[in-house]
């Protein structure tokens, strides 16, 4: 539940922020903007601290999301699939298929590897972090 209310605080902060008025407004939305920024981002931080174990199980999610959507990016402005097997758009279907299936297993397993060594550093500052905080209070 509270991962769920987190990520639906910072979409709505997201949407929020994108609408605030892009030349000088009155103080009080300044001031509001400002406040839910700091609000927003001490609720993250916090969330982060205390729910450190989430990145084991998401983290994937965000890597495979970074690493296909260049990909896929870079295969769509360079036409390199039909550059690579001397094609046009409309043939060669099936090694298409074959083609995509291959680099999804790829990014698949490299996402795998990475999140997995990512997910040790963050999780080793967060828990620095959070002794640090233990320690502050009385």
């Amino acid at each position: 539940m509270s991962f769920m209310f987190m990520t639906l605080t910072v979409i709505l902060w997201l949407e929020l922020w994108g609408k605030f008025p892009s030349e000088s407004g009155d103080w009080k939305i300044t001031w509001f903007e400002n406040i839910l920024f700091l609000a927003v981002l001490a609720i993250l931080v916090y969330w982060l601290i205390d729910f450190r174990d989430i990145w084991h199980d998401f983290l994937f999610i965000l890597v495979f999301g970074i690493i296909s959507a260049l990909f896929s990016i870079v295969m769509k402005r360079f036409g390199v699939f039909n550059k690579l097997f001397h094609t046009q758009a409309d043939r060669l279907k099936w090694l298409r298929y074959i083609f995509g299936i291959i680099i999804m297993l790829i990014i698949i397993t490299t996402s795998w590897l990475m999140a997995q060594s990512i997910a040790s550093i963050i999780n080793n500052v967060l828990d620095s972090i959070n002794e640090s905080t233990r320690n502050l209070s009385p």
